[in-house]
């Protein structure tokens, strides 16, 4: 994914370094990577874990941004950033 594709809510599945991949939701943006809460357990972490997640190991899941189901509004942050 790129940069310019992504937004705060949207729901993601990002690959670890061993290939493994994880639900999660981009809680904040940076120009390089985001922050993305994990939905389930991961690598030894229970879900809600912060992960720094760069762009290009990430994957959107089609129709699922918080924006769009309305659970956030447009600018909302979620509790974890």
């Amino acid at each position: 994914m790129k940069r310019e594709e992504v937004e705060v809510g949207m729901k993601i599945v990002f690959r670890s370094r061993d290939g493994q991949t994880t639900p999660g939701e981009i809680v904040k943006t940076h120009p390089a990577r985001a922050k993305v809460r994990s939905l389930e357990a991961h690598l030894e972490r229970e879900a809600g874990t912060i992960w720094n997640v760069p762009y290009h190991l990430m994957q959107p899941v089609p129709g699922e941004s918080e924006c769009e189901a309305g659970n956030l509004n447009e600018g909302e942050y979620s509790i974890f950033f």
